[in-house]
């Protein structure tokens, strides 16, 4: 768990993290299938930034919860890339477990 008024700079693992799920983010917005349904979809990324951010030092969560925070977002993020209906592991999974539709959406 966070010491509670614990920098930024001062939590490697959250700086590990956060630089993890930029470069992802990143390399996901590089020609995502529709360009307009990527922004619409990382909305939720802005919003969810705009809230974590400045609050850090006064309602920080383990490093465990940003851990959860930043696999959420890395799966959304890639719906986004592919749009959520695309995704190729989606794809994937419906024919390993022989779905009729791709359930990553």
């Amino acid at each position: 768990m966070n010491q509670p008024g614990a920098r930024f700079r001062e939590n490697r693992f959250l700086q590990i993290i956060v630089a993890c799920y930029a470069l992802l983010w990143i390399l996901l917005a590089i020609h995502p299938l529709d360009r307009g349904d990527w922004f619409l979809e990382n909305l939720l990324v802005f919003a969810t930034a705009a809230v974590l951010v400045p609050t850090y030092r006064r309602f920080q969560f383990s490093n465990f919860s940003y851990l959860l925070i930043v696999m959420f977002l890395a799966v959304h993020a890639i719906g986004a890339h592919y749009t959520y209906a695309k995704v190729p592991a989606g794809f994937w999974l419906a024919d390993l477990l022989h779905l009729k539709r791709n359930h990553y959406d």
